[in-house]
């Protein structure tokens, strides 16, 4: 988790023009390459800004409201209980794009007042934590957030006509293209946050999250701000996860010291495969293509059938048997191989914000991505 902070760094004109240039663009995501012969779906974009139908919209919308009833506060604050009711910069981008996926524009306007409020700092970036009776208690950023909550936005302020979400969404896209975007042996990696894990603070660095490399929201990134090459940093992000799955040595933090031979950073923990590697699953699911196919063929060979913990020598340190970790292992695995998943996994009950808010995400893929997937439709 890291930093964020909020300084209009363009001009009033041309934010105005800006945000009216990526509305049009947004409506017209064209599809990109992640790699030498990888494209990225449109689809699988475009589903992230649709509504569903009217009946699957209801059924969505009593879920998510189980989600709100244990996790949202009053003012929009996503707590993690299992952390202490903290806040972080995270579950507020995962309260917003829930909310979207249930059409609800009030909870959203909450859920960003609270964000916008307490946590939007100078600089467009967010401070990833904040506590209750402290405010904010760490002001660095964490780049999976500001980058999903910045095509959240984006995607809101088409659906709901609202250009001031628009506006936010192209300061906080340049403002990670400014800052977060980092040039190392021929490479464009994404840092996690701004301070803390480069070559200066780690004696391997710079170290990565690479379950940070949310692709979607870097295709919505190339749209608000085209001035940065997007294309290329999603490209190295996707060659150091494969990397890192064909020799073993995805975790939680990698060192990208030497990007052709990515490893397990030597300080940044916690030093295993776990909760945050879990989401590279989650966002190979919408990529297209061969090689994403053997990627992610890869991911699930290791995580069958269920996604385990591991530790750097591949020891296991438990399954992870969350129905919201089954759900996008369940998903993972239909992708693959077809088959339906478990009919189980709708009998939606909140368990641990992470996993909850993860459960419902996999609904909205397998709604939109894979209907093939859904229990009596393949």
């Amino acid at each position: 988790m890291e930093q964020t902070h909020r300084a209009l760094s363009r001009q009033t004109a041309l934010t105005v023009c800006g945000w009216a240039f990526a509305f049009v663009l947004i409506c017209l995501l064209p599809p990109a390459s992640v790699h030498a012969q990888e494209r990225r779906d449109p689809q699988a974009f475009g589903f992230l800004g649709q509504p569903f139908s009217p009946a699957v919209t209801h059924w969505y919308r009593g879920h998510f409201s189980s989600f709100r009833q244990k996790f949202m506060k009053a003012d929009g604050r996503i707590v993690d209980p299992e952390n202490g009711n903290i806040t972080h910069s995270e579950s507020q981008a995962y309260g917003l794009l829930l909310s979207l996926f249930a059409d609800e524009p009030v909870t959203f306007e909450q859920i960003w007042n609270f964000t916008k409020n307490h946590m939007l700092r100078a600089d467009n970036l967010f401070a990833w934590r904040y506590t209750p009776g402290h405010g904010i208690t760490d002001n660095n950023n964490a780049t999976d957030a500001d980058l999903i909550i910045s095509s959240t936005l984006a995607l809101a302020g088409r659906r709901w006509n609202r250009g001031d979400y628009l506006e936010q969404a192209i300061r906080t896209s340049e403002a990670i293209g400014k800052k977060l975007i980092r040039h190392h042996r021929g490479q464009l990696l994404l840092m996690p946050a701004e301070k803390g894990f480069g070559t200066r603070s780690q004696a391997d660095g710079p170290v990565l999250n690479l379950s940070y490399y949310v692709f979607s929201a870097l295709h919505i990134s190339e749209a608000l701000t085209p001035q940065y090459d997007w294309d290329s940093v999603s490209r190295s992000g996707f060659d150091l996860i494969n990397r890192s799955l064909r020799n073993g040595t995805l975790t939680d933090w990698t060192s990208a010291e030497d990007p052709r031979h990515p490893k397990t950073a030597r300080d940044v923990g916690p030093r295993e495969f776990g909760y945050n590697a879990i989401r590279v699953g989650l966002n190979l699911l919408l990529l297209d293509g061969p090689e994403r196919d053997q990627a992610l063929e890869l991911f699930y060979r290791n995580n069958s059938p269920y996604l385990t913990r591991r530790s750097p020598n591949g020891h296991s340190l438990g399954a992870l048997k969350d129905p919201g970790y089954q759900a996008l292992a369940e998903t993972i695995r239909c992708d693959l191989t077809g088959q339906p998943v478990d009919m189980n996994l709708f009998n939606y009950t909140p368990t641990t914000y992470y996993a909850s808010a993860i459960h419902l995400m996999m609904f909205a893929v397998l709604y939109r991505r894979h209907p093939e997937c859904l229990p009596g439709m393949s």
